[in-house]
Parts: C-alpha cells; structure tokens; sequence
C-alpha cells in the first residue's frame, strides 16, 4: 500500500468525530457481514441460540446482552446454560469475523480507505466504532511515520497507539505518536482478557496484527 503522496498533508487540529457501524466495514467489502447476516452465521448448528435470538429479531448484539446478563427470574442452572451459549456465541462471533477479514485482506486496500485513515491521522480525528473486526486499524498500519536516509518508508504507524487504554502485549515498547483516537465499544477480535466473571480492572491483552 503505497502512502508516501500523503504525508505533506498539514496537521490540523479537527473537531471532528465519525461513528462507524458494520456498513462500514461492509463498504470496504462485500465479504463484511451486515448485523442481520453475523446473525445468521452464527446460527448455523445453535438451537439453544436460535431460540433466544427469535425473541430479539435475530439481533445477534441484542441476543448476546441477554444471555450473558444473570436474569432474576432464571434458576442457576439455565443462567449457567446461557453463559455457556454466549461464551460459545462468541467464539463462533470472532470466527466468522476473522474469516471475513483474511477474505478483505488477500486484495487490494480501497484507495479511499487510505485516503479516510490519512484524514483521520493528519486531522486528530476521534472515531468510534462498533465493529469487532480490525479492517480500521490495519488501514493505519500504512501510515508512514519514518524514512531512511535514502527516502525509504522505515516505520509505520503501530495501532495500539489509537487507542486510549492500555494494551498488554508482547514484545517491547511501541512508537506512539499524535493521530486519531479510535474508541471500540465493544471490543475487538484481537483483544483478550482472563476471563473472570468481575472484570473490572482486568487487563486487556492485545494480538499483534499480521498481513
């Protein structure tokens, strides 16, 4: 992905903020599933999911909130059930996801993509987005913040540095320079963490990006 025609662009300082949802993602790629298409995937073998996603139009988020929230009037043993169709929902969730991602990622990155995270990047935008996959960040990726003495790009952009809070990661330390600000709602494909049913305070472990 070539970046270098943008980087005499001016650093401005914008006020502007942009709300991204699945047809975002959709836009970059017909491969991205739209929220009634995740649904649908995800599906595909799950009566016990089936059943409660019929109760909420097929809204695989709406479904989700359900099953993993303790509902009073449930025994123990079926909100037990339901946290396990919602770890098993999940799962199936990121998968289906990160399928549809390595289908985006074996072609070319849209040229108005580049053009939009260069904007976002020059400007000090903030955007938030609901979507789990990591299409945005990688886009970042291509902004070069180095060259060698012989014009080369030597250093791109690190994602984490978009993001406001801490990502525990291996490897050492990262370049984290002034950009975009990007707020993931509900988290992301690469984004981990123990576990534990009181997750406060939990640390989030972060998976490097690859291709």
């Amino acid at each position: 992905m070539s970046t270098g025609r943008y980087q005499n662009l001016p650093v401005l300082e914008s006020p502007d903020v942009f709300v991204l949802g699945a047809g975002f993602s959709h836009a970059i790629s017909d491969s991205m599933p739209l929220m009634r298409d995740l649904g649908c995937r995800v599906a595909t073998n799950q009566p016990e999911y089936q059943r409660i996603a019929e109760l909420f139009g097929g809204d695989v988020e709406l479904a989700m909130t359900f099953l993993v929230q303790d509902q009073p009037w449930l025994a123990e043993s079926d909100r037990l059930r339901n946290r396990a169709v919602f770890l098993e929902i999940s799962r199936k969730v990121a998968s289906v996801i990160d399928e549809a991602t390595e289908e985006v990622l074996s072609h070319p990155c849209p040229e108005w993509l580049v053009r939009f995270v260069h904007y976002l990047h020059d400007c000090r935008c903030t955007v938030i987005t609901l979507n789990y996959d990591t299409l945005l960040e990688r886009a970042f990726r291509a902004i070069e913040l180095g060259q060698d003495p012989l014009g080369r790009p030597n250093c791109y952009l690190d994602a984490r540095a978009l993001f406001p809070i801490a990502l525990q990661a291996p490897g050492l330390g990262f370049l984290r320079p002034l950009s975009a600000t990007v707020l993931k709602l509900h988290g992301s494909t690469n984004w981990f963490y123990s576990g534990r049913s009181e997750y406060f305070g939990e640390p989030v472990c972060y998976r490097h990006l690859i291709g």
